[in-house]
């Protein structure tokens, strides 16, 4: 059973029915967060990724967001602080987010070998191969089918 504290008055009653119910039920009860950013200070920038995501302007998103920058990654000892009525909910937490850890390198792809021609690094040799498959996607780039074709490929590469 999930408990998140990001200040809100009805936290403290919602998480002490939550936590009641886990232990009716019988399920382990755990400290979390909600997160969405690493700090306070990345809230603004969260919030810019969500008026993205939902296409929508800033002034748009603004009554769909939280008003404070409450969804930031805490300390263990803020998180014991915030959740000390809940025994061994933080201690949860922790051992969930151990057994869950895993190093990045197990997600690299595992590529295949390309053979680069002479006089070409790996970033040139793509260049040359998709300005080839641009050509004869979009045309010309002084007269292309497809406006802003070239000029994404060229911000992207």
């Amino acid at each position: 059973m999930e408990l998140t504290d990001h200040a809100d008055p009805l936290d403290s009653a919602r998480n002490d029915a939550l936590f009641a119910l886990a232990q009716a039920c019988e399920v382990p009860a755990v400290a979390a967060n909600n997160v969405h950013y690493a700090t306070v200070a990345r809230k603004h920038l969260a919030d810019a990724i969500a008026a993205v995501r939902a296409r929508r302007s800033l002034d748009e998103i603004d009554g769909w967001l939280p008003a404070g920058a409450t969804a930031h990654l805490r300390s263990g000892a803020e998180q014991a602080r915030r959740f000390a009525r809940y025994p061994g909910v933080v201690e949860t937490a922790a051992r969930i987010g151990a057994e869950l850890a895993f190093d990045l390198t197990l997600v690299a792809p595992k590529l295949p070998d390309v053979e680069v021609p002479a006089g070409h690094t790996d970033a040139s040799w793509l260049r040359h191969l998709t300005y080839q498959g641009a050509q004869r996607r979009y045309g010309p780039r002084a007269d292309p089918r497809v406006s802003g074709a070239w000029e994404q490929l060229d911000r992207e590469l």
